[in-house]
């Protein structure tokens, strides 16, 4: 099974680097008569245009940007379940009763449903059956909801409980209306839902681009309130570890939340400096690739600072449109966040203060010591751009 999954990878990613008219054709070339395996890239790849999807990132995501370092190779990688989860829609599990579903991703899938003692509305985030059989992967799904239940702040989505119904287990939360940065910049609202939609938050057009951009005004005031959120959860010794626009949530009423603590880890003092609960025995780096910072793709030991140089690339791309960090191949994403230098933002587009640039900049040194020491000193120079802009309109 594992060897037949880094296939389907494999296809996956050869098929990335072609025009979405041209896959078709490459698919049907390699695959042959396995139909079989031109579904499960087929379904990868429609699965990858959806990233961002409400509170988890979608299977393909997990196959394209979560490093496997291991030491003798991918052996132990194995393909995704193919039991789903069962069918929860419009039955009363413990007390909630289950609406729709809104959202779903290589580890679970996500319920719009109703809190019957508190007469709300909740989302209902359930572990897929087959996650549920492996270990890595429960121990996730817990650690999400022990981290979660310890953060109550305006910037970070609510956990209300975790139970358990026919064997699977679900953490309830906050329902959110609204979409993740992510679909703001590469215009992906989902569809057939109701829940994810516009926002007041309106990126506006860049020229040649694939991406938008936000205004600087709004893109402090979204910086702001992240690093609100941030400074709460770090005060708290818990590391995000996954920042990226996916996880940041902008809501129809102007509010911003840091979603999905499934990667993240109370700090831990160690010796050797290697971040132990970060790496499995393999060797395995967890988070999202082109967002990792240089220190966590080396799996040594992080801390808060790598959370900010993550949330420097998210404010680059929505400064910019673009991503901090491409390349056709892994190695050379890989050398752009380790080695290379990023050009200041305000060079990619015109429109983008100096000061707000150098903020970045400052949040993306490859040396962490360089890096901003926390999530409110580097609100404080944010808050200084603001104050800046505005005294330059008066």
């Amino acid at each position: 099974m594992g060897e037949r999954w880094e296939r389907v990878k494999e296809l996956f990613e050869a098929a990335l680097d072609k025009p979405a008219a041209a896959r078709g054709a490459f698919l049907a070339m390699q695959c042959g008569a396995d139909m079989a395996l031109r579904s499960e890239v087929e379904s990868l790849l429609a699965e990858y245009d959806r990233l961002g999807s409400f509170l988890d990132k979608p299977a393909a995501a997990e196959a394209a940007e979560t490093i496997l370092f291991t030491k003798g190779g991918a052996s132990g990688a194995s393909a995704p379940a193919e039991d789903a989860e069962p069918v929860f829609l419009g039955q009363e599990i413990s007390h909630y009763r289950v609406h729709e579903q809104i959202g779903s991703g290589g580890m679970g899938a996500v319920y719009r449903a109703e809190d019957l003692k508190s007469r709300r509305e909740v989302a209902l985030k359930f572990l897929t059956k087959g996650a549920n059989a492996e270990k890595n992967a429960l121990e996730r799904f817990r650690r999400e909801a022990r981290i979660a239940e310890s953060l109550i702040h305006p910037n970070i989505c609510a956990f209300y409980e975790i139970d358990e119904a026919a064997g699977v287990p679900f953490i309830s939360m906050e329902l959110l209306h609204g979409q993740t940065i992510h679909q703001s910049i590469f215009r992906r609202p989902a569809t057939g839902t109701g829940i994810l939609d516009d926002t007041p938050f309106v990126p506006v057009t860049v020229p040649e681009q694939d991406g938008r951009a936000f205004d600087a005004a709004t893109l402090l005031r979204i910086s702001v309130a992240v690093l609100n959120g941030l400074h709460a959860a770090h005060r708290q010794e818990v590391v995000h570890r996954d920042i990226k626009p996916a996880n940041i949530f902008l809501t129809r009423n102007g509010r911003v939340k840091i979603l999905d603590f499934g990667l993240a880890k109370r700090l831990m003092k160690s010796r050797s400096g290697i971040d132990t609960e970060g790496i499995t025995k393999a060797g395995t780096a967890l988070g999202t690739l082109t967002y990792m910072s240089p220190e966590q793709i080396r799996g040594e030991r992080v801390d808060a600072r790598s959370d900010l140089f993550s949330f420097g690339a998210v404010m680059f791309e929505m400064a910019t449109g673009r991503r901090a960090f491409e390349g056709r191949y892994l190695g050379q994403v890989l050398e752009s966040i380790v080695k290379s230098e990023l050009p200041p933002a305000h060079e990619f587009r015109a429109e983008v203060p100096v000061m707000l640039s150098d903020v970045i900049a400052k949040a993306m040194e490859k040396d962490r010591e360089r890096r901003y020491g926390s999530a409110a000193e580097m609100r404080v120079d944010v808050e200084t751009v603001i104050a800046s802009l505005g005294a330059s309109r008066n």
